[in-house]
């Protein structure tokens, strides 16, 4: 019981999980709205599409389909991360 005595050990290791949990809670809550919060105050996270008559049919395609490139890459980049974390948590 040395270890009770100084505060070593806790006594209420669930009070303990609880509070981990609700730090988390928070801070995820947090990111999530994050980009809301940036949207309001002015942020803009579109991309620039502006189509141009005068270049030719792919220089035109490839500036037009610009936004979807960037949606292309942030989704598989969250599925590589989902899978990463999926392959993480079986593993422990």
């Amino acid at each position: 019981m040395m270890g009770n005595s100084i505060g070593l050990v806790s006594e209420t290791p669930a009070k303990d999980l609880h509070l981990g949990l609700r730090r988390w809670a928070i801070v995820l809550g947090l990111v999530c709205l994050s980009p809301a919060a940036l949207l309001l105050l002015g942020l803009d996270f579109s991309t620039d599409v502006a189509a141009n008559s005068q270049l030719d049919g792919v220089e035109s395609a490839h500036r037009v389909l610009r936004g979807s490139y960037t949606h292309t890459l942030l989704e598989w980049t969250a599925v590589c991360f989902a899978a990463f974390a999926g392959g993480l948590a079986s593993s422990r």
